[in-house]
């Protein structure tokens, strides 16, 4: 993904726009909800704590965000979807 400065986005190694980096995002996000990970802030170093919690996301969840993404085709329904309903 592209942001208008034609920098690219990246969430750990995955594209910006990719489905493994919106899988790290909720998980990010889902693990402040649940106290798993401290609160980012808007602070400069707020944004050192969010890399920092991404990276963590990452340590743990990379290999299940890339196997889950195979798990869709490119149409975005799940694989186990497509196969109901072609019976």
């Amino acid at each position: 993904m592209m942001t208008s400065a034609r920098q690219s986005l990246h969430i750990g190694p995955f594209d910006g726009g990719s489905l493994e980096a919106q899988i790290i995002a909720m998980l990010h996000e889902l693990a402040h909800v649940v106290g798993a990970i401290p609160h980012d802030g808007l602070s400069p170093s707020g944004l050192n704590q969010s890399q920092a919690n991404t990276e963590l996301i990452l340590q743990h969840c990379k290999n299940a965000a890339k196997a889950s993404a195979k798990l869709v085709n490119p149409a975005g329904q799940a694989i186990g979807s497509v196969r109901a309903a072609a019976r």
